[in-house]
């Protein structure tokens, strides 16, 4: 059966960071995905909520997904936790769980429009809220619900059942370490005497004086041997190491998550350094291909200075060839038709000096 571990706080994206693990809609989606019409799913859930609109949003894919969807409850189901908890189809508690339901709560700051504004969308959250809580606790009405979240209700597995939660409580079969029975302590409550009862043992038959000053108080029997089943106080048998404490263990497990978060921490840090030395290459590239163009832009203007002078050089050429053509055609003009030759000869006088014009010209371009 497919399993989706949902053991870290509800957030907008399934992440990790310094500050913790976050799980978020995407996960849910992801699983439910994969599964068909029908099949059986189960979603593992220790958690201590987070944010209301994402688990919303799981709550609603877990709603409308056609797979059968179980919520098993192996540490905590608080806050926003409980509402997907409520979103599944079938809802497991182990006896040692935990269910907690209160209020939505926020923050805000402005004028009192503002604080209203801010309690009316509370009150429609939790409206929302309720409509989960409502299909799977049998026989409550929304005045009851409401009264449970106001008053931040945790309950265990039976408290659960009492309160009216269609859910099935798995009784706990952890049995406690060989030198921890029930018969080693005289006041000990029902529900750790059920938590630490090794099957079929019997109570100690005799014991020695612990020590000097231990008179009257009885020893811890000495296991049997679980692969011979010899006399626990045969002289042969050697007693079982004992297990690591749950300091050492609880020890161990922040040690192992501050070793993870370390790492997500300096990958983190590697894809920031890695982002700047790419940004600072880019810098660099620009930085040359924008003094490349202001040094061809400073190029384009010298050739524009210059054609704009040769320009200038040669509009004065031509208006000085202009200037001269109208002197020495207003000259033949005035010369008198009755002087014929003399007229003739200044004609010729000036097509000899518009050709020596042009040549001068052509000259000079050349």
């Amino acid at each position: 059966m497919k399993t989706l571990k949902f053991d870290a706080e509800i957030g907008n994206e399934t992440t990790t960071t310094w500050w913790g693990r976050t799980i978020g809609p995407d996960a849910v989606t992801d699983f439910l995905a994969g599964a068909a019409p029908g099949e059986r799913v189960t979603i593992e859930i220790n958690s201590p909520g987070g944010l209301i609109v994402p688990g919303l949003a799981m709550a609603n894919s877990i709603k409308n997904s056609k797979a059968h969807v179980v919520a098993h409850v192996t540490g905590i189901a608080a806050s926003m936790a409980s509402v997907i908890m409520c979103a599944c189809d079938e809802i497991q508690l182990e006896e040692g769980s935990f269910v907690m339901m209160h209020n939505p709560w926020s923050w805000a700051e402005g004028d009192a429009d503002a604080m209203r504004h801010e309690a009316e969308v509370l009150d429609k959250m939790k409206a929302a809220i309720m409509a989960f809580y409502r299909g799977k606790f049998g026989g409550k009405t929304d005045e009851e619900l409401s009264a449970i979240m106001d008053a931040e209700t945790w309950m265990t597995g039976d408290d659960a059942l009492r309160a009216g939660l269609k859910c099935v409580v798995i009784p706990t079969t952890v049995q406690a370490a060989a030198c921890a029975t029930r018969h080693h302590f005289a006041h000990m409550p029902e529900a750790a005497a059920r938590f630490l009862a090794v099957k079929d043992e019997p109570p100690p038959a005799s014991a020695e004086p612990k020590g000097k000053g231990a008179e009257g108080v009885e020893a811890p029997a000495k296991p049997k041997s679980p692969e011979k089943g010899e006399s626990a106080d045969s002289p042969k048998t050697e007693a079982p190491a004992s297990e690591p404490s749950a300091q050492a263990a609880s020890a161990e497990d922040w040690q192992a998550r501050l070793a993870g978060l370390q790492a997500a921490k300096d990958k983190e840090i590697a894809a920031l350094a890695a982002a700047r030395d790419d940004l600072k290459h880019q810098l660099d590239e620009s930085q040359k291909a924008l003094a490349a163009a202001q040094t061809e832009a400073s190029s384009y203007k010298a050739k524009i200075a210059e054609g704009e002078k040769a320009l200038a050089d040669l509009r004065k050429q031509l208006d000085a060839e202009i200037a001269q053509h109208r002197k020495l055609a207003s000259a033949a003009l005035k010369q008198p038709s009755t002087e014929g030759a003399a007229g003739s000869g200044a004609l010729d006088k000036w097509q000899s000096a518009m050709h020596e014009i042009t040549l001068a010209r052509r000259t000079s371009k050349n």
